[in-house]
């Protein structure tokens, strides 16, 4: 197509910062595991090697630059299972993997971005692989007494080179200079748990909890001070809930509370710190009677802590929907009432190592669908 040729655009299309290329990649894997048992099958254990040929092309044109970039690399990611068996209705499963990432080919071009004068972004050719190690530990368990399961999964990753951007900030003039630099530090813990029981054969309780806590790590130099300081950004959120559910002859009803906590902390811009909490509870009907199948739900959520004052509040969700079978149960009518009170928020904040953005969104939150479906598969008598 055309560019623009008015002034501010000038700078941001010269032939000097505008660039093409293109990339091609072939990556084949193989694997070997072997399996072992022990003790008739309470424990198996898996080990696996796996091989990673790998060949990456680039062509890179940009200004003066004109090359091509042929990278060959051959990583081994190493694999060991546990399995170990708890009886006949429990088991319990751990995995490790060591895995190795490397940069962009356009990464290692040597050049500089500044197309845009506040946001310049510096390459790097002597970045190195990144090596990352993860643990995985998964549990099950089944007891036949009130039909009673609980599952449970812990992960947790590192690197011990990882990329991160060193940040050169002007405070007169809010202009960056990014530059990409091996770092030590990431880490990433994740935890899930669910639980339920039957208590007689109306009565449903459900458990659930997330829980995560990850950091990262940069490099920041502020102002005209030369020094280049570490910054460690940390992020822990738990999400909790907790329901009951009694069903009659036509109708189940439950009641769920939520419990949701957030809490972000950046070394050098303790203003960015925030803890957010969201709690309430919500109340979820279902009722199958001749005319329509009638779904509805009401939550009441309380919400803290959040930077845009706005967000600080009790907030009404509530939505319906109606089904109605016809044709021989062939056909399916369903209206669907979405967001009824228009009170719901996509909302995001994020705390990096460098630089901190909160946003939040109603787009297509609201609304009423009208649906119809017909299956065309005869039923078996």
């Amino acid at each position: 197509g055309i560019l623009p040729t008015d002034s501010l655009m000038q700078r941001t299309f010269d032939a000097s910062n505008s660039y093409r290329s293109s990339f091609h990649k072939l990556e084949h894997e193989f694997s070997i595991q072997f399996d072992f048992s022990f003790n008739e099958h309470v424990v198996n254990i898996y080990p696996r090697l796996i091989f990673v040929p790998t060949r990456e092309h680039l062509d890179y044109v940009r200004g003066r630059i004109d090359t091509s970039v042929v990278r060959h690399v051959a990583p081994l990611r190493p694999s060991l299972t546990f399995n170990i068996s708890f009886g006949k209705f429990g088991s319990s499963s751990l995995t490790y993997e060591c895995f190795t990432r490397y940069p962009d080919l356009e990464n290692l071009i040597p050049y500089t971005d500044d197309s845009s004068p506040l946001s310049i972004v510096k390459s790097n050719p002597n970045l190195k692989p990144s090596h990352n190690h993860s643990f995985n530990l998964s549990t099950m368990f089944y007891w036949p007494k009130n039909q009673q399961t609980f599952s449970n999964n812990v992960t947790y990753y590192f690197s011990s080179s990882s990329f991160g951007n060193v940040t050169r900030y002007n405070q007169l003039t809010g202009g960056r200079i990014y530059q990409m630099e091996n770092l030590k530090g990431d880490m990433n813990l994740n935890e899930n748990c669910d639980y339920m029981c039957s208590l007689g054969d109306h009565l449903q309780i459900k458990f659930n909890d997330n829980i995560h806590y990850n950091t990262s790590v940069g490099k920041i130099c502020v102002g005209t001070d030369p020094e280049v300081r570490e910054n460690r950004m940390r992020l822990f959120s738990s999400n909790g809930n907790l329901s009951g559910s009694y069903s009659f002859t036509k109708l189940i009803g439950t009641l769920r509370g939520i419990l949701q906590y957030e809490h972000m902390t950046n070394l050098l811009q303790p203003v960015n710190n925030t803890s957010r909490w969201d709690y309430g509870g919500c109340v979820e009907t279902k009722w199958r009677n001749r005319l329509a199948n009638v779904s509805t739900d009401f939550t009441l959520l309380r919400r803290r802590g959040y930077v845009e004052p706005s967000m600080n509040k009790w907030i009404k969700l509530w939505n319906l929907s109606l089904e109605r079978k016809i044709f021989n149960y062939h056909g399916t009518l369903l209206l669907t009432l979405s967001d009824i009170f228009h009170e719901k928020t996509n909302y995001q904040y994020y705390i990096y190592e460098n630089y901190h953005a909160e946003t939040w969104s109603d787009i297509a939150v609201n609304y009423v669908l009208f649906t119809f479906r017909y299956n065309l598969k005869k039923k078996k008598k």
